[in-house]
């Protein structure tokens, strides 16, 4: 399988929002989403994107005290994480990883400090500050079939 990436640029939170929503459309069961970027960076503004797209309905907010937040949708499970304040895999999988992946989708916040050690069909996504205070860069990187189901060409100025 080829992997491949997309850029996309957004220039305000509702963007961003939207493009996460686009990924939780097409996310499938068994999905990891991994989100990188700077703090501030938009993670969990499009994490609410991905969830709302999956089909969570309600006030969303970053999983940073409680590791994981979990959701039930129509369409299944999705578990919201943010493992920013772990050491590591082990700790994740003290909580249960495991058992996460098995019944929905995982959105992941801060995923490079597991993320060698992941395996299964994965999303991962690095968000980038831009000059103005609200522009964000927005890499995309998976298998490529993964990635043209996100259906992309919605208008989104692509940049490669």
């Amino acid at each position: 399988m080829s992997r491949g990436r997309r850029e996309i640029k957004t220039f305000q939170v509702e963007e961003t929002q939207t493009l996460g929503r686009l990924i939780g459309e097409a996310a499938q069961p068994g999905w990891i989403v991994c989100l990188e970027g700077p703090m501030g960076g938009g993670k969990t503004a499009l994490s609410q994107g991905i969830l709302k797209g999956f089909g969570v309905t309600g006030y969303i907010t970053s999983p940073t005290f409680s590791i994981v937040h979990t959701y039930e949708t129509n369409r299944g499970k999705i578990h919201h994480f943010d493992v920013y304040r772990l050491s590591g895999m082990d700790e994740l999988l003290d909580i249960g990883f495991e058992d996460y992946l098995k019944d929905g989708i995982v959105v992941m916040e801060w995923a490079s400090i597991v993320r060698d050690e992941l395996d299964g069909t994965i999303l991962d996504v690095t968000l980038e500050l831009g000059d103005d205070p609200q522009e964000r860069t927005i890499l995309l990187e998976g298998e490529e079939s993964l990635l043209e189901g996100l259906h992309l060409d919605k208008g989104w100025e692509k940049t490669c």
